[in-house]
């Protein structure tokens, strides 16, 4: 269904997603971010307001990062922002460092300004550790020696640097 030219393909696809009793669901999300466009973005969305917390629908995140709709990256700022969902918030902020790491470098030193949710804080001191080109092992270095950031997040940021191969990382470390 997903690269079939009909728009009635994006509707199936939509209609698979919210199946509840298979692995469809994911394929189903997946390709609507994919391979449907705009369509498919505006289906993503529909299904962000409709679908229960849960994997089904932080789903949603990976198939945004993959849609070329100019719309998708913002909506997944707007998720990692304000969803209710910590852990739909989290993985957005992954997909973000993942596919928009110039735009997402300063919205998560942002967030590791401002939240309040330990759980939340975790996930975006992880996804600071994939942003590419050494600049995340950068920012966890500096995050590991301020005194101006919760423990949670220097623990966590030592925490992955630790996992770094950059062994400019691993020597500031030791």
């Amino acid at each position: 269904f997903a690269l079939h030219r009909s728009p009635k393909a994006s509707k199936r696809l939509y209609a698979l997603a919210k199946e509840t009793d298979s692995d469809a669901p994911e394929e189903a999300i997946f390709w609507l971010g994919e391979a449907r466009g705009e369509e498919g973005f505006e289906l993503l969305k529909r299904l962000l307001a409709e679908l229960p917390r849960g994997d089904k629908r932080r789903q949603i995140n990976f198939a945004l990062s993959q849609n070329d709709a100019a719309e998708a990256a913002e909506l997944l700022f707007e998720i990692s922002k304000s969803d209710p969902d910590p852990e739909q918030r989290g993985e957005a902020m992954f997909w973000l460092a993942q596919e928009y790491p110039q735009r997402a470098q300063d919205y998560l030193l942002e967030v590791i300004d401002t939240e309040q949710d330990d759980d939340v804080l975790e996930q975006a001191v992880f996804a600071i550790s994939q942003l590419p080109d050494e600049t995340g092992d950068t920012i966890l270095l500096n995050l590991a020696k301020s005194d101006q950031v919760p423990r949670t997040v220097r623990r966590q940021a030592l925490f992955w640097l630790a996992q770094s191969d950059n062994d400019d990382s691993i020597a500031a470390l030791t």
